[in-house]
């Protein structure tokens, strides 16, 4: 049977945070029907969550979590990547080890948000949005709009 993973493709890194689920993530459907090898990654940030910083119940439950994660992407033929610390380190060198050159080069204020970077910082890095990375899914600005436009609406329908 012939390989689906396209010749010379980079690997995909898709970043689990809080959300430790499959069926309904996009950035997970994205990467597999690329076809590239996938990389999932989770990284424990104990140096920047401040009051947020998980306790011996919310670490035992993410031990579990994460190791039934770890199951459920190696059956989709990844693996799950397991690091500790600040979260652009973390990415930095994860995509130095894989060699994923298409965000190699962004700096870092962009490495979680390349859509975000300047149309030069893109050339730079040769990053083709929609080719390399996906554009955002949900534009959080105009979401956010809306939904004040309809709370509005709503309000003032009360009145």
């Amino acid at each position: 049977m012939e390989s689906m993973t396209p010749p010379n493709a980079h690997p995909v890194i898709v970043r689990f945070r809080d959300d430790l689920r499959l069926a309904d993530n996009p950035a997970l459907t994205a990467a597999i029907t690329r076809g590239s090898p996938l990389i999932a990654v989770y990284i424990l940030d104990d140096e920047t969550p401040g009051s947020w910083r998980l306790g011996g119940a919310a670490r035992w439950w993410l031990h579990h979590s994460l190791a039934a994660l770890g199951k459920n992407i190696e059956r989709l033929a990844g693996a799950l990547v397991l690091r500790r610390g600040g979260p652009v380190v973390a990415i930095k060198s994860l995509i130095q080890e894989t060699r994923v050159p298409e965000i190699a080069a962004l700096p870092n204020a962009y490495i979680h948000k390349p859509w975000a970077a300047p149309e030069a910082v893109r050339l730079v890095a040769r990053i083709e949005m929609d080719t390399h990375y996906p554009a955002p899914i949900v534009d959080h600005a105009m979401a956010r709009r809306r939904a004040l436009n309809a709370f509005a609406r709503l309000k003032s329908m009360r009145s």
